[in-house]
């Protein structure tokens, strides 16, 4: 069966998209609130303006992962494989003479591709937990194959990986100026990023994105109507890595080192956290999310650890506001007024189902 029988016109598209209009206006002051901000927070503290750069690293993580998670039902718990993979790439070839962005960038990208295609070639074919736990098993034979440094033993040069000690004083990127000056790489972080989350959204509300999103409310009926679905969730697996492959490739010259933990299962249990926490399939609530987690975990590490409070406002947002702060959000714009009582609403139904279970 043709895609034709996907909505394609204009009112569909308008209805089954990711965002509509308002979103878009939304996305786009974001954009242009970071190109203000960015050099008032530089002036003000340069210790979070260089967070800045890792809010949009993994603002551009979070939605990519949205997009096989929430958007496209597939729970992948291993996509710090991708990002690992991506930071990697970048370190290597940056530490060998390859400055360029313009070169390391695409070949970064290119050895995510590659992983994401074996990891999603094998765990399209299960589905749910067993996706879950593939996914995640991936990433742990990346982060011990960087731990042991296993492609040295393999390939038998001194070290590659460098194990645990990870690649330490990894260069910034050359884009005919050096992007050493934290001011030049923000701005070019958040080029790229904003690149990257619109490659998303227009994924997310292309035709082949109604199919995903097919795929995610009924599988068997799309296969039952001729789509073949195992090459949808491997595609859209493949983009959505990629993408967090080039999440890891910002994040690294950034950090200057790529270490093993960057494959670490934790990396992924959290950002499907973000992704919990933020609104499945709304692209823009992961990303929102993404940002107060990076701020918060700043702030919040010196008083407790980071674990706990992340697993304590991941439980709060299950009890209280299960759509994610996507939809509270939308609420909270529709009708600012309504917000306490809808606060209180939850609470009370949460005494009532506890006190009548």
């Amino acid at each position: 069966m043709s895609e034709k029988s996907i909505p394609t016109d204009r009112a569909a598209t308008k209805s089954d998209g990711v965002l509509g209009k308002r979103g878009k206006y939304g996305l786009l002051t974001l954009g242009i609130l970071a190109v203000i901000i960015g050099p008032i927070v530089d002036v003000i503290d340069p210790f979070w303006f260089r967070l800045l750069v890792n809010v949009l690293v993994f603002a551009l993580f979070a939605a990519s992962l949205d997009l096989v998670f929430g958007y496209t039902g597939l729970p992948s718990f291993g996509h710090a494989a991708m990002f690992g993979a991506g930071g990697y790439a970048a370190a290597l070839l940056l530490l060998n003479g390859f400055a360029s962005a313009l070169v390391v960038l695409p070949i970064a990208i290119l050895v995510t591709i590659f992983i994401s295609v074996i990891i999603g070639w094998i765990s399209a074919r299960t589905k749910d937990l067993y996706f879950s736990f593939i996914t995640l098993a991936f990433a742990q034979i990346l982060f011990i194959a960087a731990f042991i440094d296993l492609p040295a033993r393999i390939l038998s040069p001194d070290r590659i990986t460098r194990g645990d000690d990870g690649l330490v004083g990894v260069p910034a990127y050359d884009l005919g100026v050096t992007l050493t000056d934290p001011m030049y790489y923000y701005f070019f972080t958040l080029v790229v990023v904003a690149a990257g989350v619109y490659t998303i959204i227009a994924v997310a509300n292309s035709p082949f994105g109604r199919v995903l999103r097919g795929i995610h409310e009924n599988e068997e009926r799309m296969r039952a109507i001729g789509y073949n679905v195992t090459n949808y969730k491997v595609l859209a697996f493949t983009i959505s890595g990629a993408l967090t492959g080039l999440a890891g490739a910002l994040y690294v010259p950034h950090s200057s080192v790529a270490h093993p933990n960057l494959f670490h299962w934790l990396v992924s249990g959290e950002l499907v956290i973000i992704v919990l926490v933020g609104g499945m399939g709304s692209i823009w609530g992961p990303m929102v999310a993404a940002g107060l987690f990076v701020y918060l975990e700043h702030v919040l590490s010196a008083f407790a650890n980071w674990l706990l409070i992340l697993g304590l406002i991941y439980v709060v947002f299950v009890i209280f506001v299960p759509d994610g702060l996507s939809e509270l959000l939308k609420r909270a714009v529709r009708n600012p007024r309504d917000v306490p009582n809808n606060a209180k609403r939850s609470i009370k139904s949460y005494i009532n189902s506890v006190r009548y279970r």
